[in-house]
């Protein structure tokens, strides 16, 4: 019998993953997290803000919703039961960084990872939100996503941080006709 060449092994492992798949394919996430900003206040509501994310959807996604407290029916925290976004599944960032291993965790007020580490074209500045720290509605909210006049305001969170300040950075309430980020939760169908 011929002896077995560990260096072909490793290579071969190199090669293909435990289940035979090339190495290059990387698994798709169940919910993926990603920006589209900047944008102004006024986003269009619900309805516009999603049209924005759905136009850079990768893939496989089968749905697209932004991140967003919009009213008291339509807030982060009720995104799962409103749009089917499974609650029990790892929310990772665009390469493949884990933010939060499961929804609950996600408003919790501690990430996993920044978003702007885990999310494509985030720098760290602002995004808006319309919340609270666990997900509900702000009354800074840019009259639901409507309007980018300078005398009316939006909540924001900070890409950089991943205490709760990630999602409800309660020192700055810009101007709803400053740019700030917009996030995407698509879940891979």
């Amino acid at each position: 019998m011929k002896p077995i060449n560990w260096l072909n092994c490793c290579v071969l492992l190199m090669t293909f993953c435990l289940n035979g798949l090339p190495i290059s394919a990387k698994a798709e996430a169940d919910i993926l997290m990603y920006s589209v900003g900047p944008h102004n206040g006024n986003l269009g509501g619900r309805a516009g803000a999603d049209a924005r994310c759905a136009s850079q959807q990768p893939g496989r996604y089968t749905q697209a919703h932004a991140l967003l407290s919009v009213d008291e029916t339509d807030e982060i925290r009720d995104m799962p039961a409103n749009y089917k976004i499974p609650s029990d599944e790892p929310i990772v960032g665009i390469d493949g960084d884990l933010i939060a291993n499961h929804w609950n965790e996600l408003l919790t007020g501690s990430l996993r990872t920044a978003l702007s580490t885990a999310v494509a074209g985030m720098n760290g500045a602002g995004w808006w939100s319309g919340s609270t720290a666990a997900g509900a509605l702000n009354s800074e909210n840019c009259s639901g996503w409507t309007t980018n006049a300078d005398v009316q305001y939006g909540r924001v969170g900070l890409g950089s941080e991943a205490s709760s300040w990630w999602i409800d950075f309660d020192l700055v309430l810009p101007s709803c006709q400053i740019s700030s980020g917009l996030f995407t939760l698509s879940v891979y169908g």
